[in-house]
């Protein structure tokens, strides 16, 4: 069997591909692909749909012809003359003429056109191919070749149903292909060679046992041929390299027959080098599908179904290519396809304010009122604004033109006020809202921000609600309405951030008690505002920013009330107002004053939330370098600013350190201490000791080196006063002894840890105060206290148990001015909740446990999958990624399935299974994710399969081109894709509905009920699990702006998902979500071919109306309550 190469090629102006095929073959493929589409494994999924293409029955041609009755076509250097010669009863003859009106031979002559009825005998010609209605008539071999001037004629008798309809269209199919180089032989035969002249001769011989029809040769060859016999030139080039010639069979010697030669001869100038590349061509009947012979976009074959002429770009002359009419779902065969007088041409489909020959003046398309998705309409642009309607920034200065019209730039110029500053760098006073919805019972009803702030702040800046997405900031303590994240593009010197209250729902809490926060991320800090506004005749809270972050309004009283009745780790009931009193003379300088400043800060360390400690210095005489607070780092900052004083005045360190106690000394119930830092340079003062004893004041000595007589002095000092004696020997010893008096002071913690999990028994009781306020228990005896796999330390800290606590102090500002030290976490996650932020993700798996983030263990694992298949080839990641995924559905992992969606890699998933194991199984055992916050789940294989489609860009190699004539050559493929997704099951869900009596037709109202009570349940064709796989399948497929399938999966999973329908359906009025599903649920396809999946169904227009206003309202109804403000930011991140 000759095996074909086959040559005539097209590049598809969908996919920019390349294929030749057989369209009678595919045919039957697509009816067999579509025939085993089980319900739950139909979809190949969603695409971009537009309106069908026009109906046959509109095609201006002879209905009901009688006996006698002709139509002509006029093709390209052909005429078609179909007439009926005879009828009667239910049959016909008919006899066609092809003349050849050109000036060059017709070889080998084929002709296709679509007919209803059914050819049961045929002349002077033959039935090369028959599906469907399409016909490819081939020649008799004897009448195979017209000349020009000249014609042929065949005949047939066909039978026909109610009446006859004559075919409107025609195309002539003459295609040629390659014969495999292994089939023929060519031998070169030189005769003689005198002179300046050979006489030469080749023979091409048949290796096969089958005959070569009509044969070509093509070769190189240095000499230039001056005569030729038995052949015909039919094409002759001449370069640098030498000449190149087509040869054709002299038309009586036009086969090569099996096991035998063929010879022609020639005469040419002098050489002595052979010919060489031949390459033999043959007719076949495998015909050029892909063939567009007036360049409008629609294939012959294409053309022939609908009833358009192949040959004329605009076949019923309104102005417009049949392949656009056909796109805007207008009649390429009537001019005013709706006969509302007004022709196609100058009716304006997209309501935009251009008509469509206007669409195409200014390259716009006229199926999208606007274009360039700038947010300007096409017409507006070019009438109004004078902008391009193809161009989102007509000027070019990096605002889009709809945005320069809103903050009042000219979008026709980069500089408008010409200043020097272009408009992209210009600092405009704008402001942006987040509006509360009444019924979420929020105290907070609007945030605003407002700036002079580059670009359109509508466009770049965000106020995004985070209540129950970031759960740290939805459960700080006296939280007042909504938290939110505020962030911008934009740069900004300052901003204003103003939250609005509703004084009513602020349950009994002071307007004057409200208070601003803002969370310092990088410092694990939710701060108070001091600086934040409230009018309280205005019902709002303000404060001025230079930067954006997360922002929230509290309850002040309560956020305070939080901090001052924090656990008390040590089991103890005093707290202690300490006194650290520290000798700054010349002799306690250099190394010596490093040391004493290193043991001050462990002090502070050692406080506790309601400890004080005031920090005093003295040589000659004493300062107060701070006064009593609770906070550390302001404490730590003092001490680490001192420096050596002069000489040392001994009567004044010990005097003036009581008295600090005793003079303008505001006690707050707090135990006493002193602790004095010294070398000795001080005297015993009997007085300074009376009054400490008088006031309960405790002083501690530490005595840095010193001799015996200064060792006295010190202990008899702590002695009398119930304080204690220290001794450093060594500078290097400080920090020691200073851990030990904190510890003997402020009291030890209790550092027993049961179960080993990082944390002290006594926090693990108590709780551990997280910086929003919360407290966070656990069970001391148990190191998963949730059963989570995750230990109670490390959800507290993010780190692994270790031998010591790892809880540490920070400071928060629990009020205005008011600081404190406690020991506090930013936790991981929460030791008592298996699953923190309630997104169904539990914490052992989730990236980010106290982040509400849909299916974020599964995004992050299809990051690392894509990084994988980068690794393999950069080329095709997400549609490599897709049918990995698809792989795990016995229904997508088929060849059917690699026909449409890609030949499946299968060593890519062994790799992955192999090298990256627990990927593989964690992919393999996840067959649902979340759809949306109420647990509705979409199947991931399903919708994988789905995208692997819209992903798959075919190169015609595919099961013999299949995919490229199923998706490109009988279907557009908008038609397909949707088959495939939505509207297939949506065909099958029909047929659920018609099971129980195929034969009874419905009524339209009846037939609805059946629908509705079918549709998204588990045993319906089209469950809620098909319908989210197609809508967000096609939906992230459409995030092209995404950098990545991971990005893509975060942003729509984040929010997008609450957009779902309105990005479904794109822009689409409601006319056209209803005109679209017609298409489908209408028995036939260009009502001439019946719907495959229909199978064994017929429906009557009345069910197929109840099934398009069925679905068209869900859909209508469900993007109604959808958020438009969501629809606009993912507009932003697709092409």
């Amino acid at each position: 069997m000759n095996k074909l190469i086959k040559s005539n090629c097209f590049k598809n102006r969908n996919t920019g591909h390349r294929s030749c095929i057989s369209i009678f073959l595919s045919v039957i493929l697509i009816l067999g692909l579509l025939l085993q589409l089980s319900p739950s494994a139909n979809a190949l999924h969603v695409s971009a749909a537009v309106e069908d293409v026009a109906a046959v029955e509109d095609v201006a041609t002879v209905k009901d012809a009688q006996q006698g009755d002709k139509v002509l076509f006029k093709g390209d250097n052909f005429i078609v003359k179909f007439e009926i010669l005879a009828k009667w009863n239910t049959a016909y003859n008919a006899n066609v003429t092809i003349e050849n009106t050109g000036k060059n031979t017709i070889h080998d002559w084929a002709i296709i056109f679509y007919s209803n009825d059914d050819i049961t005998n045929l002349w002077n010609g033959k039935i090369a191919k028959k599906q469907n209605g399409l016909y490819l008539i081939d020649n008799a071999t004897w009448n195979m070749d017209i000349r020009a001037g000249q014609s042929v004629g065949f005949g047939f008798t066909a039978n026909y149903t109610d009446n006859i309809v004559m075919p409107p269209s025609y195309a002539m199919s003459s295609c040629r292909a390659d014969v495999e180089a292994d089939d023929y032989t060519v031998d070169y035969i030189l005769y003689s060679n005198s002179g300046n002249q050979i006489n030469s001769a080749i023979h091409i011989k048949n290796n096969t046992k089958e005959v070569i029809e009509d044969w070509e040769l093509e070769f190189d060859f240095d000499a230039e041929i001056t005569n030729i016999w038995k052949a015909d030139i039919t094409t002759h080039s001449k370069d640098n390299n030498g000449n190149h010639y087509v040869l054709r069979n002299p038309g009586y010697e036009q086969n090569v027959e099996l096991n035998r030669n063929v010879e022609f001869g020639f005469n040419g100038t002098y050489s002595n080098e052979t010919p060489k590349d031949y390459k033999l061509t043959k007719y076949s009947n495998e015909i050029d599908s892909s063939l567009d012979s007036d360049g409008d976009g629609l294939t012959n074959i294409q053309e022939v179904i609908i009833g358009c002429n192949p040959y004329q770009k605009d076949t019923d002359g309104d102005g417009l290519d049949d392949c656009l009419e056909d796109y805007l779902g207008l009649s390429p065969i009537k001019k005013d396809t709706d006969n509302n007088g007004i022709d196609d041409g100058h009716e304006d489909t997209d309501g935009d304010g251009l008509s469509n020959l206007d669409e195409i003046k200014f390259s716009c398309e006229a199926w999208n009122p606007d274009s360039d998705n700038d947010g300007l309409l096409d017409g507006e642009e070019v009438h109004n604004y004078k902008t391009s309607p193809i161009k989102q920034d007509t000027d070019g200065d990096g605002i889009e033109d709809y945005e320069e019209i809103m903050i009042s730039l000219n979008p026709l110029k980069k500089d408008t006020d010409e200043d020097g500053v272009l408009d992209n760098d210009e600092k405009i006073y704008q402001n942006v809202c987040l509006t509360v919805p009444e019924d979420t019972g929020s105290a907070i009803t609007k945030v605003e921000v407002s700036s002079q702030i580059t670009g359109y702040m509508q466009s770049n800046t965000e106020i995004r609600n985070i209540l129950n997405e970031d759960i740290l900031c939805s459960e700080v303590v006296g939280l007042m309405g909504i938290p939110v994240d505020i962030n911008s593009s934009g740069k900004f010197d300052e901003a204003e951030i103003t939250f609005y209250y509703d004084e009513s729902k602020l349950n009994n809490v002071s307007e004057d008690s409200l208070g601003m926060v803002w969370y310092d991320e990088n410092n694990g800090e939710f701060q108070l505002l001091e600086d934040a506004i409230i009018d309280t005749d205005n019902n709002k809270i303000s404060y001025v920013t230079k930067h954006f972050s997360k922002y929230l309004i509290v309850d002040r009283m309560k956020w305070r009330k939080t901090w001052q009745n924090v656990p008390d780790y040590r089991g103890a009931t005093k707290y202690y107002d300490t006194l650290l009193s520290i000798d700054v003379s010349g002799s306690m300088s250099g190394e010596k004053l490093a040391k004493v400043k290193k043991g001050s800060k462990t002090l502070v360390n050692y406080m506790y939330y309601k400890d004080r400690l005031a920090l005093m210095t003295f040589d000659n005489k004493a300062q107060i370098k701070s006064p009593f607070i609770c906070d550390n780092s302001s404490l730590k900052k003092h001490i680490n600013k001192l420096t050596k004083g002069g000489a040392t005045d001994k009567n004044v360190g010990l005097m003036e350190s009581v008295n600090v106690f005793t003079k303008n000394y505001k006690s707050n119930g707090n135990d006493k201490n002193i602790v004095i830092l010294s070398d000795g340079a001080l005297n015993y003062n009997s007085k300074a000791i009376k009054k400490a004893k008088n006031n309960n004041i405790k002083i501690y000595m530490v005595l840095i080196g010193g001799n015996e007589e200064r060792k006295k002095k010190c202990k008899k000092i702590a002695k009398k006063t119930g304080g204690k004696y220290y001794y450093v020997g060594t500078d290097s010893d400080i920090d020691k002894v200073m851990k030990k008096v904190s510890k003997y002071i402020f009291g030890k913690k209790d550092t027993t840890d049961s179960d080993h999990d990082g944390l002290y028994d006594v926090l693990e009781k108590n709780g551990v105060m997280g910086i929003n306020g919360q407290k966070y228990s656990s069970n001391p005896y148990s190191r998963d206290t949730d059963g989570d796999k995750l230990e109670d330390g490390y959800e507290l800290t993010g780190k692994k148990p270790a031998s010591k606590v790892s809880v540490k102090k920070v400071t928060v500002k629990y009020d205005y001015s008011s600081w404190i030290s406690v020991y506090a976490v930013v936790p991981k996650s929460n030791p008592k909740k298996k699953d923190t932020d309630g997104d169904r993700d539990n914490d052992n798996v989730d990236p980010k446990p106290f982040v509400y983030e849909l299916n974020g263990r599964f995004i992050q694992n299809l990051g690392k999958l894509e990084n994988l298949a980068k690794q393999k080839s950069k080329k095709d990641v997400r549609w490599r990624v897709c049918q990995f995924l698809r792989s795990f559905n016995d229904d997508y992992d088929s060849d059917t399935w690699d026909g449409v969606g890609g030949k499946f890699d299968k060593k890519f998933k062994r790799d992955i299974k192999k090298n990256n194991t627990d990927l593989f199984n964690y992919f393999k055992n996840t067959p649902y994710i979340y759809a949306d916050k109420n647990g509705n789940t979409v199947d991931v294989y399903h919708m994988a399969a789905t995208m692997c489609g819209l992903y798959h860009k075919t190169s015609g190699s595919d099961s013999d081109g299949f995919v490229d004539f199923v998706q490109y050559q009988f279907m557009p493929e908008y038609h397909y894709d949707n088959l495939c997704g939505w509207a297939g099951d949506l065909q099958t869900l029909m047929n659920d509905a018609d099971k129980s009596d195929k034969e009874k037709e419905k009524s339209y109202d009846e037939f609805k009920k059946r629908l509705d009570k079918k549709f998204l349940t588990s045993s319906s064709s089209f469950s809620s699990d098909d319908l989210y796989a197609d809508t967000d399948g096609y939906n992230i497929y459409k995030l092209n702006k995404c950098k990545s399938l991971e990005e893509a999966f975060k942003a729509y999973y984040g929010t997008g998902y609450e957009a779902r329908f309105l990005q479904f359906t794109n822009s689409w009025s409601e006319n056209q979500i209803h005109d679209l599903t017609y298409k489908y649920t209408r028995l036939k396809y260009l009502n001439v071919i019946k719907w495959p999946l229909f199978k064994g169904h017929t429906y009557s227009k009345k069910e197929s109306k109840a099934a398009r206003d069925f679905f068209a309202e869900y859909v209508i109804d469900m993007r109604g309550k959808e958020d438009k403000k969501i629809w606009k930011k993912m507009a932003r991140l697709r092409k």
